[in-house]
């Protein structure tokens, strides 16, 4: 029986990357990363109840930011 839970890639992009102690050092992951999710669901036409999971990281934790960015957001 086919499976209907076939993973598929909607739609790739990326935060703008910052320089240390730069313009977005104090900015949290998770503060960049919700716009980004909503321009995936804009460009794809998806909405969030179509999504059943999200595969996210964060190359550069700081601090208070060594969290699952994939469950903050």
């Amino acid at each position: 029986m086919p499976s209907d839970t076939t993973p598929v890639i909607v739609q790739a992009l990326r935060t703008p990357q910052g320089k240390q102690d730069g313009a977005l050092a104090e900015v949290r992951s998770e503060d960049l990363s919700i716009p980004l999710i909503d321009e995936i669901l804009a460009e794809t036409g998806l909405s969030g109840d179509e999504i059943d999971d999200l595969m996210w990281g964060c190359a550069q934790q700081r601090t208070e930011q060594d969290n699952n960015v994939a469950r903050v957001i």
